[in-house]
């Protein structure tokens, strides 16, 4: 039996951080900064030459100073509120900006700021809401367009998203971080030449985080099974960022697809020893000793570990289950594929697996509705209906036997 290598997926929260401008200004004492003039833009203008420094508790009390002197200084709430943020306080932010929004309904920039904030919560129904209020009162908002393709990336909505990070594009052609994510949903949704067109764009302005665009850009080149590109963008990729674990575990897929073995270990240990925490390497790494080097007790240990790490990581179940059952560990193999189906219910190789290890014990009818169950979920799944066959002429049903090994030869041909 051989097992499924699976393409581990980049997955990035980005978070878009509300920048103040900076000021010329050094701070010391707020009182003594402020003391020339007292008002509340003196006190605005020290809060953000703190925030600028990263010092986001005395920036909050330079802000909360001016609010005391005038209460309805919808800037001072919204700046107080990007600092909160920036401490995680987002309940704090929100309320800050809530109180922006009431002082001028009008302000965008409030609206945008509580969007971003809802969303580092995971509210992005509300997230998506504030943007688009954002986006009605300032209609060439590329920032709110922006966050709110992010909002709809994580909601799954991903033909809004392109929609959005193209009018992004359309406002700002030189928004790298739109170009960016619209690439990482064209390589999700198949598009892979589109993605590469995109991630090309960012890499070629220089100002993108080089190493996830090479990272992306790579994983297209690697869908379109274009292996000498792929290999040369993950260089990349560690060359800019050689702490990248996800980087080494790509390539390490590469080389694992071109059957050199030895380099794909290598990298995926790479990536464990970088961040001894990740699933995904070991889960890879199991995979290469298993399928291609048929080391099924270390392939477990790594699976094992996988599982440690995150315990409802579904390939990693179904990975060694397939070891026990080239172990010959027939129990253990049945116990973990059926955890493997009960994460994945529509996992028709599972099923399929499964079945095998019934058939090996002789419980030949487990083992027929679980091969039924594969081709109900692939009804060309080719092995399912040979395996159906033989388990049905165990059992006597030579009939059945006989049409399933019938559509399995005419499958063959197809």
């Amino acid at each position: 039996m051989s097992s499924i290598a699976q393409m581990t997926r980049i997955i990035l929260f980005a978070a878009l951080f509300i920048s103040i401008p900076v000021k010329a200004e050094q701070p010391s004492a707020i009182k003594q900064q402020a003391a020339q003039k007292e008002s509340p833009e003196s006190y605005g203008n020290v809060g953000v030459a703190y925030y600028n420094k990263g010092d986001y508790d005395k920036a909050i009390e330079a802000f909360t100073i001016g609010i005391r002197i005038y209460p309805r200084y919808a800037r001072a709430y919204l700046d107080r509120g990007t600092a909160y943020g920036q401490k995680g306080r987002y309940n704090e932010a929100i309320a800050d900006y809530s109180k922006a929004i009431e002082i001028n309904p009008k302000y965008s920039e409030a609206f945008n700021s509580r969007g971003l904030t809802y969303a580092n919560k995971h509210e992005f129904d509300k997230a998506i809401a504030d943007y688009s209020r954002a986006i009605v009162i300032s209609t060439g908002s590329a920032a709110a367009f922006f966050g709110r393709g992010l909002a709809y990336v994580h909601k799954g909505r991903l033909d809004k998203a392109i929609g959005d990070f193209s009018k992004v594009i359309a406002i700002n052609p030189m928004y790298v971080e739109a170009y960016y994510w619209r690439g990482h949903i064209y390589d999700d949704n198949g598009e892979y030449d589109k993605a590469i067109k995109d991630y090309s764009k960012a890499i070629a302005d220089h100002t993108a985080d080089a190493a996830d665009c090479y990272l992306g850009r790579g994983l297209a080149y690697h869908h379109k099974s274009d292996y000498a590109k792929a290999l040369e963008d993950y260089s990349k990729a560690i060359m800019f960022n050689p702490q990248l674990a996800m980087a080494y575990n790509n390539r390490g897929g590469v080389y694992s697809d071109m059957k050199e073995s030895d380099k794909a270990i290598k990298d995926f240990t790479k990536a464990i020893e970088i961040d001894p925490k990740y699933p995904s390497g070991y889960l890879n790494r199991g995979i290469s000793y298993a399928s291609e080097k048929g080391d099924y007790s270390k392939a477990i240990n790594d699976f094992t570990e996988a599982i440690r790490l995150d315990p409802e990581f579904e390939s990693a179940y179904y990975s060694r289950g397939l070891s026990f059952l080239n172990k010959g560990d027939i129990a253990e193999g049945i116990e973990d594929l059926s955890k493997a189906i009960a994460l994945a219910p529509k996992k028709a190789d599972a099923y399929y697996s499964r079945g095998q290890g019934y058939k090996e014990l002789g419980e030949y009818l487990k083992a027929i509705k679980d091969f039924s169950a594969a081709i109900e979920i692939a009804p060309k799944h080719v092995m399912a209906y040979r395996a159906r066959a033989t388990a049905y002429s165990k059992i006597g049903e030579n009939a059945k036997a006989a049409a399933d090994e019938k559509r399995w030869q005419n499958l063959r041909k197809k």
